[in-house]
């Protein structure tokens, strides 16, 4: 099936899909994380770690829904002002700031001792002096990191455009008038 006779993606079948495709990218640079700051747990396990990987996937979801509903919401107004050509696009976008944040948040954590959301105030007003920092002391990881996050970015548009096919065809609603604006609520509940 070419582009120009493809159907219109669903918003609610876009939200699941790119809702799974952010959880699996969150999972991914947790994994990353832990595997560049592994000398500052010495004493951790790898089970304990496995644990902490596990027990923190409900706040990648919360991340990957708070990303997944921008991400619907810009879709929306788009099919009411010009229907995007790729909304996938969208969703390539939300990977990629996921991963650069996570991707920050690494190096901010190598540097401080912590994660980054427990001096956002202070980092935004040094922000040229954490860049300077970044680039000149952990140039490989990042280069290495944004490598990743654009392969993964690729390969999870294409999953979730295959996902997105799958979730059009079932039906999570029962088909009815309002049926877009009780996808819309669904969205926000699940979001």
């Amino acid at each position: 099936m070419n582009k120009s006779t493809r159907p219109p993606v669903s918003c609610l079948a876009f939200f699941l899909a790119s809702l799974l495709s952010l959880v699996i990218a969150g999972l991914v640079f947790k994994t990353v994380f832990v595997a560049y700051t592994l000398s500052q747990f010495p004493q951790q396990s790898f089970a304990d770690i496995g644990y902490a990987l596990i027990w923190g996937l409900r706040f990648d979801l919360a991340a990957a829904a708070v990303f997944s509903l921008i991400a619907c919401l810009l879709l929306w107004l788009f099919t009411f002002a010009r229907p995007l050509k790729s909304p996938w696009t969208l969703l390539a976008i939300m990977l990629l700031v996921q991963g650069s944040l996570q991707i920050g948040d690494t190096v901010y954590f190598v540097e401080a001792g912590r994660h980054v959301s427990y001096e956002m105030r202070d980092a935004l007003a040094d922000a040229s002096g954490l860049f300077m920092t970044a680039v000149t002391k952990h140039a490989l990881f990042l280069v290495v990191s944004c490598l990743l996050l654009i392969v993964l970015s690729l390969v999870l548009v294409k999953a979730a455009q295959k996902l997105e096919a799958v979730f059009r065809g079932v039906s999570f609603v029962p088909a009815f008038k309002g049926q877009g604006i009780a996808e819309f609520f669904l969205i926000l509940f699940l979001a």
